[in-house]
């Protein structure tokens, strides 16, 4: 029986920007200090994610910086969350 389908699409790492960033992986790889990521340049989203600090508030960069938080875990983006950051939807 063919039911339609109701969930949402699921967004993965090839469709997220590169705007938010794990701290921990930053200075684990040389590209950015703690205080560097502390500092004015950037905006601290959740636990040990970070956006520059010029990146404005929205749906998709919170999304983004979510995604980053349980990418690690198998996390994926789903409903509002992932159509936001979609390339259908630009």
């Amino acid at each position: 029986m063919n039911r339609p389908h109701r969930r949402a699409a699921v967004g993965h790492a090839e469709a997220v920007d590169d705007q938010a960033l794990r701290g921990s992986v930053a200075v684990a790889g040389g590209s950015h200090t703690w205080a560097q990521l502390r500092g004015p340049r950037f905006r601290r989203v959740f636990p040990d994610v970070y956006v520059p600090a010029e990146t404005p508030e929205s749906l998709h960069s919170r999304s983004v910086a979510a995604y980053r938080l349980v990418a690690d875990r198998g996390g994926v983006l789903a409903g509002y969350s992932a159509t936001s950051g979609s390339t259908a939807t630009r």
